[in-house]
C-alpha cells in the first residue's frame, strides 16, 4: 500500500494496535495519517512512519458488512446503472466485473483484480461519487 493510494474514509489497520480496523481521517502533506477508531478514539501520527499501517484483506465478512449481496460464488452491489460483481479466484484476492444496466446492451465487463477494503472503497467511490460504508 503506498501513501497515494489513500484518500480519506478509507478503512486500515495499524501494525502496532490490535484493536482492529480505523478510518482515516487526516493525511496531510507529509504523508502523517491520522486515524479514528469505531469507538471514536483517534490516533494522531506525528512521526509520519507510513509503515506502520496496513490495507484490511478484502474479506467475505467486509463485502457483507458494505451490503453486497451473495449470489452463488459472486458477491453483487447493484448501483444507479451498474451492477459491481467480485468473485475471490484466491484467497483474498477478488477479481471485479461491472455491468452496464441499460436495455439492449450487451457490453462485456472489465475484470480487475482487487485485494483490500481500500481498493474496494476507492472502485465504489470512483464509480458511484459516493463512499462505500458499512451497513448495520
Amino acid at each position: 500500500m503506498k501513501i497515494q493510494d489513500l484518500r480519506l474514509g478509507n478503512y486500515i489497520e495499524l501494525r502496532y494496535e490490535n484493536e482492529g480496523y480505523c478510518e482515516v481521517i487526516s493525511i496531510d502533506k507529509n504523508g502523517c495519517i491520522d486515524v479514528e477508531y469505531p469507538d471514536g478514539e483517534i490516533i494522531y501520527d506525528r512521526e509520519c512512519k507510513f509503515e506502520n499501517h496496513e490495507p484490511i484483506p478484502l474479506t467475505e465478512e467486509w463485502l457483507l458488512k458494505f451490503g453486497f449481496i451473495k449470489h452463488h460464488h459472486d458477491y453483487i452491489n447493484s448501483m444507479e446503472n451498474l451492477v459491481l460483481m467480485l468473485r475471490e479466484i484466491e484467497t483474498n484476492e477478488w477479481i471485479y466485473k461491472l455491468y452496464p444496466i441499460e436495455l439492449g446492451t450487451a457490453q462485456q465487463p472489465k475484470a480487475v483484480n482487487i485485494k483490500s477494503i481500500h481498493q474496494l472503497q476507492n472502485l465504489y467511490f470512483a464509480l458511484t461519487s459516493e463512499d462505500l460504508v458499512l451497513k448495520d
